[in-house]
């Protein structure tokens, strides 16, 4: 995608470009792409850190130049000052509850079932519309989801809306790998059971399963899924492994670093890409399914690079190595005096803007 990048002066940086990328301003607008100076790995942005702990930080901001010649630098005003806290869900809950904190940001579906017993008001309460992927990549190419047709029946045997509705009601389920047709040349591609009712997509799931217990009476049944622990997963367990075990197969939890054959994606997109989406679902992807992602990086046009999208979005979906869900559910907890606060699609949000100026 970079052909060359240019030092014009030591302030401005060019970036010159194999193929036009009408997204590259907003890669580099990720938080991951902050500048550092060395040595002390200072960085550029609004903050310094004035005190560091072992579990917290006290951020400074860094004031510029006053107007005034004479006035010398502004003084920094103490509320400006944020410290910052790395702690379990939980403890943050108690910590704002007890008026300790104004603001709790990362929160995701590992966290939700936290705050039923969290003091929390629901004005309190902010979750983010994030775009992104929320679903199980199909890892592993050994027995039963070596092929195409049985990892279907994997996807079509989750109650979605039973899934989500455990979690939020409002959490709307989701059955195409893109949630929007972005920079693709065609709208997301749809699996052929998208429009069949539960109950029939079940029973053609559990079907797939009989026939390949009789194609192969000694091979196991196992699935084994990859998470971590925390109380949002065994929620998510609790769904997926009945909806596994309703079509005759034996569902096992392995932890996240284990050989799994089913894994859980929970990633909000940092930009509206196609490929983005298509390149984050396909985990472990065959050479022959990853080449086709890749080709749309390497277009050599706009039109071409859609066409590529879509070609690949429909391969990925025929290949059946990614099960859609949902969207990302994010959240977080602020108080009411943060009145600059804003939810977001990408789930970002700036210190520098939390109060009104």
């Amino acid at each position: 995608m970079i052909d060359e990048v240019v030092e014009m002066t030591p302030q401005v940086v060019e970036v010159r470009l194999k193929s036009a990328r009408t997204d590259l301003l907003k890669l580099f607008a990720q938080p991951e792409f902050a500048i550092l100076r060395r040595p002390r790995l200072a960085g550029t942005g609004p903050f310094h850190i004035a005190e560091s702990g072992d579990t917290s930080l006290l951020l400074r901001p860094n004031r510029g130049p006053s107007l005034d010649p004479e006035a010398g630098e502004d003084e920094p005003d103490p509320a400006d000052n944020v410290r910052l806290r790395g702690e379990r869900a939980a403890l943050a809950l108690i910590r704002f509850a007890r008026r300790e904190s104004d603001l709790i940001l990362g929160g995701s579906f590992r966290d939700w079932p936290l705050l039923s017993h969290a003091d929390i008001a629901p004005a309190n309460l902010r979750v983010d519309p994030a775009v992104g992927l929320f679903g199980i990549a199909i890892v592993s190419d050994k027995g039963f989801t070596a092929d195409a047709i049985n990892r279907e029946a994997l996807a079509m045997a989750i109650d979605r809306v039973a899934l989500t509705a455990v979690f939020r009601p409002e959490w709307q389920p989701v059955e195409t790998v893109l949630p929007a047709q972005f920079d693709s040349a065609a709208p997301p591609a749809a699996p052929a059971w998208v429009n069949q009712p539960l109950e029939e997509r079940v029973n053609a799931a559990r079907n797939r399963v009989a026939a390949w217990r009789s194609a192969n009476p000694d091979a196991p049944l196992t699935i084994r899924i990859a998470m971590t622990r925390s109380p949002g997963t065994k929620l998510l367990w609790n769904r997926v492994a009945r909806d596994l075990r309703t079509i005759g197969l034996t569902p096992a939890w392995v932890n996240e670093r284990e050989d799994a054959d089913l894994r859980v994606i929970d990633s909000v997109a940092p930009y509206d890409s196609g490929r983005w989406y298509l390149v984050t679902a396909c985990r472990n992807c065959p050479d022959d399914l990853a080449s086709v992602i890749e080709a749309a990086r390497d277009a050599p046009t706009l039109g071409e690079r859609a066409r590529r999208i879509a070609e690949a979005d429909l391969a990925l979906t025929a290949a059946h190595r990614y099960i859609p869900i949902a969207q990302p559910l994010r959240w977080s907890v602020a108080a009411l005096r943060l009145s600059a606060f804003q939810t977001n699609p990408r789930a970002w949000h700036p210190l520098t803007h939390l109060r009104e100026p």
